[in-house]
């Protein structure tokens, strides 16, 4: 949610910036759920709402993340489901989003704005609710998978438009005792300060996975899994990610290091210890049987130096042993 903070923050929206603040998270009971994998959206909203309005906490909206999928009809290319211009009506449930979690890692914070925009009467963009691209902001009509490029990372003038005139409409947002009672920090610390590269390649893939580090880290990081060298794309660096020496990832971009925040301690690239691999056979007869021994370039914060980038591996026959290397 600090991601979601930090893009409500964009100096863009300004003077209208929405400051986010978790109040509660439950675990939500199995008698909320349904007993399928794959679900009709509208039945699950309905059975949330319904939980919702029991509750005696105060809110101005509520998410409902899921690892199920969620399906409208028979359209199962779903990430969402939430009502326009809904905020403020926590009494009857409808300010609510259900929003498809899986696997997306960070990637899911962008999916989570639009909803809650969605719900301040600022509409998706393009498919005759607009004139702004369809693909290329937030509030993207279309979905939003990993690896997608380029990934709306930015509001498009029209949401601007919208949430600049919506917001200050919303009563309940004027709320003065939210963030006392916020279970988040929503101080405007950077989410790429909280969570590095290695710690979002780890959410969206798994925790084998690691960063490239390269020039395209704030556009597109790039995410590789041990002992392989096959890059998986996942979502631009969130922002406040460090990308260069003095620098870090501002809406995609790599820019300059604010001057007023103190500089994150760095490292220089290295290697790590060499690893055995298993032995593997060609497919051509008669061939002989190799092992891989890898090594990786980490570090936290790391600058862009390790003689090359991403892994490094050599392979010998099955009885070599290998002390020292390089390539």
């Amino acid at each position: 949610m600090k991601a979601v903070h930090q893009m409500f923050q964009q100096s863009e929206l300004a003077p209208v910036n929405l400051s986010i603040a978790v109040v509660t998270v439950e675990k939500i009971p199995t008698s909320v759920e349904l007993a399928a994998d794959v679900v009709n959206a509208s039945a699950l909203f309905t059975k949330f709402t319904n939980w919702v309005e029991a509750k005696t906490s105060k809110w101005d909206f509520s998410l409902r993340l899921t690892g199920l999928d969620i399906c409208t009809d028979s359209n199962c290319d779903v990430q969402a489901y939430s009502l326009l211009n809904s905020v403020c009506n926590s009494t009857h449930g409808e300010s609510t989003a259900l929003i498809e979690g899986r696997d997306l890692g960070f990637g899911v914070s962008f999916i989570v704005a639009r909803e809650i925009a969605r719900s301040l009467n600022t509409p998706y963009d393009a498919n005759g609710n607009n004139n702004c691209d369809a693909i290329e902001f937030i509030m993207s009509s279309e979905l939003i998978r990993l690896g997608d490029a380029p990934y709306p990372v930015t509001w498009s003038s029209c949401s601007i438009t919208s949430l600049n005139a919506n917001i200050p409409n919303f009563a309940c947002l004027n709320s003065t005792n939210t963030a006392s009672a916020s279970m988040l920090n929503i101080s405007d610390v950077m989410p790429g300060q909280v969570w590095n590269s290695q710690d979002q390649c780890k959410a969206a893939l798994g925790p084998t996975y690691t960063p490239v580090i390269n020039n395209q880290l704030c556009e597109q990081l790039k995410c590789n899994k041990a002992r392989l060298y096959n890059p998986v794309n996942t979502h631009p660096a969130l922002d406040g990610t460090y990308c260069k020496p003095d620098k870090w990832c501002i809406q995609g971009v790599c820019v300059a290091w604010a001057g007023a925040i103190a500089l994150p301690s760095t490292q220089s690239a290295a290697w790590s210890q060499w690893e055995e691999g298993s032995c593997k056979e060609s497919c051509v007869n008669n061939s002989i049987a190799v092992k891989p021994w890898i090594r990786e370039c980490e570090g936290e914060n790391v600058e862009l130096s390790c003689s090359g980038i991403g892994p490094s591996a050599i392979y010998d026959n099955c009885s070599a042993t290998v002390t020292t290397a390089q390539v």
